[in-house]
């Protein structure tokens, strides 16, 4: 569970991935979330927990994600009681009853069947000295993970930096199939403001799955995740020391002086910061009419107290009493915030940090696995085989050049491939093997193979089936006919095919007829144009001699 609403406000910073772009990281997952989630299911399967593990942990190995477990350890101290009352729950509020104990033998004896499942795959895993989600953060914190599988949000408390929430590895109609929703730490301080103390100080406001301190672990009551989040990321303080900002509550006189000014302010008639009717906490909230300010109001002069609530901004007044109100509501419990709370998050414990090297998957077991699978899950030999081969062949091209000359009594080989393709864009071989030792009625078998891994481990088997994917030409096989288009115009052959005339002829006999109607229409307009010009000649050599004739008879 973890931090209550956690979850809602990280939505805005929330990226649905899906499985294949994990290619090649190293996970860290909580082994218990997969076992409670597994406990959900409505239908009749026989132990439920064992084949959601197999077929999640069977998705992330074929998809090249190297999955690590972490086993839940003891509990710490601070959380016995809320153990105590989740098994109340679960037999309908029974106090009394036997079964609510400190320890958890039925939880504790799923965890064990896991491990050997585990231990028939070659998967790794790792026993947390306490609770598994903190194993899991610092694995990803110390770089030995790339990220955490956990429905907890508190592994972001105890410093985990990429959390994948929500893993789904069955196909849905909704389109979330082989998805999973990240979150990361460093998206979560840019967009919401909120480092890993910030989240602390909203776990120890809003509650938590601890209790400390005699806090009874629902955090401070009438205080919501929004009202905590706006108060922490509104702050003037760093949020590197919002811790201490929270221990200062009750002891330090200067927000006793706040609280005093804040009560005179609220109960005046008039504003003390412009002088109109109306409090200074109403003209924050709606504004004031004779100043004409839609929010706040205008001071009518200068305080001389340093941190006085009437020399602030508006926003920096509406922060303040905002932890003014969240204040007077933690008081209520004298030891908030509990230390015992924010030591378990903060405070490094004895967690083993194993070597890079042990963290990979080593060469499953089919024996182990075909006693595992008829015991406890009751799969027929053919079923399980047909789920454990797949398993084993991947396993197989990628340790081929460490495991080629291992004497192993359950050596497979390639023995060709059939076909290739392309599934979910990626593009596979059909390849079939054969078992050198047949322990079980199966001796030849088919499977998947990535071709860019298979290519790698058996370079020859896959470069002969590209060679003979490209075939010879048979025999007698006719020729296509390659046709040559001939650009119009553009031709200059000047050939003829037989007695008659080639193509090109005409296209210049055309060219040709063009140009003459072109040139008589430009010939014409010249005469005409020539025609126009010596009529107006004549006409202005009319005007003139019309014109001396008028004037004959004056000059007689």
């Amino acid at each position: 569970m973890g931090v209550k609403g956690l979850w809602t406000l990280l939505s805005p910073t929330c990226e649905k991935k899906a499985l294949w772009e994990l290619e090649g990281q190293t996970v860290a997952i909580d082994l218990s979330c997969w076992i409670c989630d597994s406990q959900t299911i409505t239908f009749a399967v026989n132990r439920p927990h064992l084949r959601n593990l197999f077929f999640r942990t069977s998705c992330l190995l074929l998809a090249g994600i190297r999955p690590v477990f972490v086993l839940e350890g003891k509990a710490p101290e601070i959380k016995q009681n809320e153990m105590r009352r989740r098994i109340q729950n679960v037999w309908n509020g029974v106090e009394n009853n036997s079964r609510v104990k400190d320890t958890r033998p039925r939880f504790n004896s799923l965890i064990q069947q896991c491990c050997r499942l585990l231990e028939a795959l070659g998967v790794c895993y790792i026993q947390s000295p306490g609770e598994g989600e903190a194993t899991c953060a610092h694995l990803n914190a110390a770089g030995l993970a790339d990220g955490c599988i956990t429905q907890d949000n508190d592994c972001f408390l105890y410093g985990a930096t990429t959390v994948y929430r929500n893993f789904s590895s069955s196909r849905s109609s909704k389109g979330c199939g082989f998805s999973v929703d990240a979150y990361d730490m460093a998206v979560v301080q840019k967009v919401l403001g909120l480092n890993r103390e910030a989240l602390v100080a909203i776990a120890l406001i809003c509650g938590c799955d601890y209790e400390g301190d005699e806090c009874d672990g629902r955090g401070i009551l009438g205080v919501g995740i929004e009202t905590a989040a706006q108060f922490i990321s509104g702050t003037s303080t760093s949020t590197q020391n919002i811790i201490s900002r929270l221990k200062s509550w009750n002891r330090d006189p200067y927000f006793l002086e706040l609280e005093r000014e804040a009560v005179e302010i609220e109960n005046v008639s008039n504003c003390l910061h412009c002088g109109h009717r109306g409090n200074l906490g109403r003209h924050d909230r709606v504004g004031c009419k004779s100043c004409d300010c839609e929010k706040g109001c205008i001071a009518k002069c200068d305080y001389s107290k340093e941190n006085s609530l009437l020399n602030m901004s508006l926003e920096e007044r509406r922060t303040l009493m905002l932890e003014l109100g969240i204040r007077k509501k933690a008081l209520v419990n004298p030891k908030f915030p509990s230390q015992a709370i924010i030591d378990e998050y903060l405070t490094l414990c004895n967690i083993p940090v194993p070597q890079s090297s042990s963290i990979c998957w080593k060469r499953p077991d089919l024996k182990k696995f075909l006693e595992f699978s008829d015991k406890y899950l009751g799969w027929p030999e053919d079923y399980s085989l047909e789920k454990f081969f797949p398993l084993y062949t991947r396993w197989k091209i990628l340790h081929e050049k460490s495991s080629h000359n291992d004497n192993h009594p359950y050596e497979v080989s390639p023995v060709c491939i059939k076909k290739q393709r392309a599934s979910r864009g990626t593009s596979y071989y059909e390849v079939e093997w054969k078992m050198n030792d047949a322990v079980t009625q199966i001796s030849c078998f088919t499977s998947l193979e990535p071709c860019i891994q298979f290519g790698n481990a058996y370079p020859v088997m896959a470069e002969e089936f590209q060679m003979r994917k490209k075939k010879p030409p048979k025999k007698g096989q006719k020729k296509e006919k390659v046709t040559i288009k001939v650009t119009k115009g553009r031709c200059n052959c000047g050939k003829n095919a037989g007695n008659q005339h080639h193509m090109c002829f005409f296209l210049r006999e055309e060219e040709k007829l063009k140009a003459d109607k072109v040139e008589g229409q430009m010939h014409k307009t010249n005469v005409e144009a020539i025609t126009r010009s010596l009529v107006d000649l004549d006409l202005q050599d009319a005007d003139t001699s019309s014109s001396d004739m008028d004037n004959m008879p004056e000059q007689l």
